[in-house]
């Protein structure tokens, strides 16, 4: 009776991970916040057995991603705001030593995804009607881009799943067909944001994803030869359709080396180069979020800098924002616990075979276009992204390793 109601209850949970992240305003806590209750549920009170799954290395990757802001803010300045951010690994990977305990369905990742992404097109058609331009969600429209992307590609891994059977009888049909039909709605939700980095982060994921079929043997060349021709004619329709705001990007890309530097695309690479000098300043560990602000008014008083970028609190790159902020360290913690999570991922997959091809896919590619977001954004700076990559890397790990090592609660 008791592993019914926490296989049941750890569904929901995974459910509302996925479904709710852009339906409601802070959505995206929605379903960490239940799953982090029932993490402390299954250990407080039910005590269960060790898994045979070794976790450690997540928990020293996660340890490591919050030592960085310790080191440059706590260390520093005695500040613990900045511990914020990378206190979410953490919790996601407690959350995940109760979800490999438990078996959450599986159904409930596609089937959140999938009413997710219905969603929130449904919600950005209501905003646009209302007159908004750039869609938000509850969220600035760059963050909701890229969590609309991710969404897609979480749809596209079920309908690439459908596709080579990984999944149990008419299942395949219906993420065939609805997933094909969520991951629409997704990426048509993406482009009601205008934001040009989504789809620099669509591109990689979908790379990956192709990756990881052709390596896994069950994509043809000539089928791979389709996806990517098809993905192509997707991000050219994209770029068709914002050709506008690309060649006002690209004009602002030369114009800054001709000096002129007070435009968006002027802005982002003067804040680049800002943050590699600062960078240069503290390379091990960084100059803290405290220390960000001051140093950069140095270079500005400097000369060395344009003034106009003082405004700025963040860097429009989250690797120059942690090289600037965390130095080598911080930049190097983030992508160790993201290729630890892959790392452990792929083990999984191997064990799973065929089964978990599908949560493979949507954890490879996902964790891959969310590495392309931050080519143009700081996207786990924001209390949306790094809850959602976190949560959702660890989720979807934990679901496709319950299928090689049956959970001890799943029966119990």
């Amino acid at each position: 009776m008791h592993a019914i109601i926490l296989n049941t209850a750890a569904s929901v949970g995974v459910f509302s991970c996925f479904a709710m992240t852009l339906l409601i305003p802070s959505g995206y806590s929605l379903g960490p916040a239940f799953l982090l209750i029932l993490a402390a549920v299954v250990h407080l009170k039910y005590r269960p057995q060790p898994v045979q799954i070794s976790i450690w290395p997540l928990w020293l990757a996660a340890l490591a991603v919050l030592l960085s802001p310790a080191l440059s803010d706590l260390v520093q300045t005695g500040s613990m705001r900045e511990l914020d951010f990378p206190s979410r690994w953490l919790l996601a990977v407690f959350a995940f030593s109760a979800l490999i305990r438990v078996q959450p369905s599986e159904h409930f990742i596609w089937c959140g995804a999938i009413l997710g992404s219905v969603g929130m097109l449904g919600l950005a058609l209501i905003e646009r009607e209302n007159g908004i331009g750039r869609v938000e969600l509850g969220n600035n429209p760059i963050q909701t881009g890229g969590l609309a992307v991710m969404a897609a590609l979480v749809c596209l891994a079920a309908v690439f799943g459908s596709l080579f059977r990984c999944f149990q009888g008419r299942w395949n049909g219906f993420y065939g067909v609805c997933g094909t039909g969520a991951t629409a709605c997704a990426l048509t939700t993406a482009m009601m944001t205008d934001s040009r980095g989504a789809f620099v982060g669509l591109a990689v994921g979908l790379l990956v994803l192709v990756f990881v079929l052709l390596r896994s043997g069950l994509m043809t060349q000539l089928l791979a030869l389709f996806v990517c021709s098809t993905a192509l004619m997707v991000l050219a329709f994209v770029g068709w359709s914002e050709q506008a705001r690309f060649i006002h990007a690209w004009t602002n890309f030369i114009s800054y080396f001709d000096g002129q530097v007070a435009t968006s695309t002027g802005y982002r690479l003067e804040l680049w180069r800002a943050s590699w000098l600062q960078f240069l300043d503290a390379p091990l560990f960084g100059v803290g979020q405290e220390g960000y602000l001051q140093s950069k008014q140095a270079l500005i008083d400097q000369g060395l800098v344009h003034p106009g970028i003082g405004q700025f609190g963040q860097v429009h790159n989250q690797y120059f924002d942690l090289l600037a902020k965390r130095g080598f360290f911080g930049v190097l913690s983030l992508l160790v616990m993201l290729g630890v999570i892959v790392n452990f991922a792929s083990r999984h997959q191997s064990l799973a075979g065929k089964e978990g091809l599908a949560l493979y896919l949507a954890l490879a590619s996902s964790i891959a276009a969310s590495l392309g977001f931050m080519l143009t954004q700081a996207f786990v700076s924001h209390n949306s992204g790094a809850t959602v990559l976190a949560f959702w890397s660890l989720v979807l790990l934990a679901t496709l390793a319950n299928k090689g090592s049956p959970p001890p609660l799943a029966a119990s």
